[in-house]
């Protein structure tokens, strides 16, 4: 099977806190009908789909990776900027978990051994500095993974590869609508969707003054009420709030 990668977030338009972003990378072939909409379905759905990924994952058949993009990033760096910073630390999460995939099924590679190691050498430094990540040369490990495994792309759903093409030195489709349409894509969204909703319950029971639970940091008219009434929270884009606070 060739290597992909595949993305799709969730909470990019909340005028709270980080969007989150997803990631899957399959290996093989597997039955992918399960696979839907994350928006079309049920919340419980979505945990029975995401358990599923993880069987999946212990089975060496699809990875997955998944990561925020923090509303403090947003608002200093910008939306782009801050996604574009966010899947490069997911990237290299999603790269490394290949690496002990790899070690676990080319042992008698030499050559794919001495490049894992020479990839494993590059992204480990990362790790212990993964704030600042921008600062690494991701051309030289995206070179040294193909000469591992051929990466044929990283697919995104919408019209913007935020800047990471230039990064990544490697040709990036962004196709609009194609998350109806590739049940991986499917993936990534049930993971960045069940992420967030995982973390918004437990957000909600420390804000409980904004009333998540009605409008999940959406810009509904009880959320701007609720903004204006008892200012912005420490996890408020504030960069987002223009038209409702006067920042």
């Amino acid at each position: 099977m060739k290597l992909k990668i595949y993305y799709d977030e969730a909470w990019r338009g909340p005028l709270a806190w980080p969007v989150v972003i997803g990631l899957t990378l399959p290996l093989c072939s597997f039955d992918t009908s399960v696979f839907n909409d994350s928006k079309k379905l049920s919340e419980k759905k979505r945990e029975q789909i995401f358990e599923y990924i993880e069987e999946l994952e212990k089975n060496d058949k699809m990875l997955h990776s998944f990561g925020f993009a923090t509303n403090t990033e947003i608002d200093n760096l910008g939306i782009v900027k801050s996604i574009n910073i966010a899947v490069k630390r997911w990237i290299i999460v999603l790269i490394k978990k290949f690496i002990d995939y790899q070690k676990k099924n080319i042992w008698n590679s030499w050559d794919k051994l001495l490049n894992i190691e020479k990839l494993n050498s590059l992204i480990l430094p990362i790790f212990d500095d993964i704030e600042n990540i921008d600062k690494y040369d991701f051309k030289k490990i995206i070179s040294t993974l193909s000469w591992i495994e051929k990466l044929h792309w990283i697919l995104f759903d919408g019209n913007s590869d935020f800047h990471l093409s230039d990064d990544f030195w490697f040709k990036i489709i962004t196709v609009i609508k194609w998350d109806g349409k590739i049940p991986y894509i499917w993936a990534a969204s049930i993971v960045a969707k069940v992420v967030r909703d995982y973390y918004m319950k437990k957000i909600a029971q420390k804000y409980p003054k904004y009333n998540l639970e009605k409008h999940k940091w959406y810009g509904t008219k009880l959320h701007r009420e609720l903004i204006q009434k008892y200012w912005a929270s420490e996890i408020h884009r504030i960069s987002f709030l223009n038209n409702i606070l006067d920042v």
